[in-house]
């Protein structure tokens, strides 16, 4: 499903703005926002000036939905690792899950 396709289907019978990641708090939370979908491009969070999100955005305390950048700028905005890949991705992807040790 593509971006405008998601927004599309999460803000049914809403309404849905677009904002750059440098817009300010004053203009966004203005609008008395719901949640925030925070996507982007094929950018990498450690490049130099890669967008970062505002702390507003989780000040404010909606909902937020991350996907692809979005996910890696929270992870790493929180102080986790993002790792690259041997190839970018785009659509689906396996993604394997380890199962937790069992403890006997």
């Amino acid at each position: 499903m593509g971006i405008g396709a998601l927004v599309e289907k999460v803000f049914e019978g809403g309404r849905c703005e677009l904002f750059p990641w440098d817009a300010s708090a004053e203009q966004v939370l203005a609008l008395n926002l719901k949640g925030n979908i925070l996507s982007g491009g094929p950018a990498s969070v450690y490049a130099t000036g890669a967008p970062q999100i505002p702390t507003y955005v989780l000040e404010s305390g909606l909902p937020v939905l991350e996907i692809c950048f979005g996910m890696q700028a929270l992870t790493y905005m929180l102080d986790g690792q993002v790792a690259p890949t041997a190839q970018r991705e785009y659509g689906l992807a396996q993604l394997p899950v380890p199962t937790p040790a069992m403890n006997s």
